[in-house]
């Protein structure tokens, strides 16, 4: 739904949605910790918050929740490491990184 929501420009709801997702999928993959499908989701959400994060202007704070977010990535390339969505979420996220400083 926050896709739905950020296309639309309901930004702040674009937000909260995305936090909701985070927290549950941070308990599924608490749950299940070698689940790639719910690891790989996480990553997504926290890509998808750490974007409205930035584009609300809060450069510093999105680069600190982008550099987290890169060493989860690294910790689940491990785990996975064939997975190409995991491959490309880090290669966003380095970019990211890049577009914010």
């Amino acid at each position: 739904i926050g896709d739905f929501r950020w296309w639309a420009s309901d930004i702040e709801s674009a937000a909260n949605d995305y936090e909701k997702s985070i927290n549950i999928l941070e308990n599924l993959a608490i749950q299940n910790p070698e689940n790639e499908t719910i690891l790989v989701s996480l990553t997504d959400s926290i890509i998808n918050k750490i974007k409205v994060i930035s584009y609300n202007g809060n450069y510093g704070e999105a680069i600190r929740l982008n550099q987290e977010l890169l060493s989860k990535i690294e910790a689940s390339e491990k785990i996975f490491p064939q997975n190409l969505k995991l491959k490309r979420n880090k290669a966003l996220t380095l970019i990211r990184i890049g577009y914010d400083l």
